[in-house]
């Protein structure tokens, strides 16, 4: 960390402990207190990371990783009509982004009901897990849960199967899978 860094550091730690107003506080201390709130990870600072997110994008400088942040966190505290939107807009305007369909696949399967757009959204962000990145852990994973939110369990065990057998994978990835499944 540099000295220019760790001033920028403190700075964003004063101004946590003395809860200054957002809009009068820099991009770059505002991005100083989101590492600082999710290094911790509590409820009430996901609240707060959700604050200083959502200033970013009232500013205008909210970055693509910042915004799939921000529809996670709403997806997570239950802000799951604005996670939505929010997964349609970045999909909208990144379609390839493999991270984007991986996160919403992974909130939606939390959520005890969808609607049928939703359930249309995540139906093809899993095609293009399996289209982009058919190899990857996490699209099996994704698979699996999708499966197994749809109640096709058998199926989703039918899937690891494969998967297991035709990538030759470790026991890892195959009790990876499994846990995905009894989740």
């Amino acid at each position: 960390m540099t000295a220019k860094s760790y001033a920028e550091f403190e700075e964003a730690l004063a101004s946590l402990q003395a809860n200054v107003d957002l809009s009068r506080v820099s991009e770059s201390q505002l991005r100083a207190q989101l590492v600082l709130y999710a290094s911790v990870g509590r409820s009430r600072e996901q609240l707060r990371m959700i604050s200083i997110l959502e200033e970013l994008g009232a500013r205008k400088v909210l970055s693509g990783p910042e915004s799939l942040e921000l529809a996670w966190l709403y997806s997570r505290n239950w802000r799951w009509a604005d996670a939505v939107v929010l997964f349609r807009r970045i999909l909208e305007n990144e379609p390839d982004n493999i991270q984007a369909h991986a996160s919403l696949v992974e909130a939606a399967v939390r959520r005890p009901q969808l609607d049928e757009r939703t359930v249309q959204d995540v139906a093809k962000s899993v095609s293009q897990l399996v289209l982009r990145a058919p190899e990857s852990l996490r699209t099996l994973a994704c698979q699996v849960q999708w499966l197994d939110h749809q109640g096709k369990s058998e199926e989703s065990e039918s899937l690891i199967d494969r998967k297991s057998t035709r990538l030759n994978s470790s026991h890892l990835v195959i009790s990876y899978a499994v846990f995905c499944l009894k989740k």
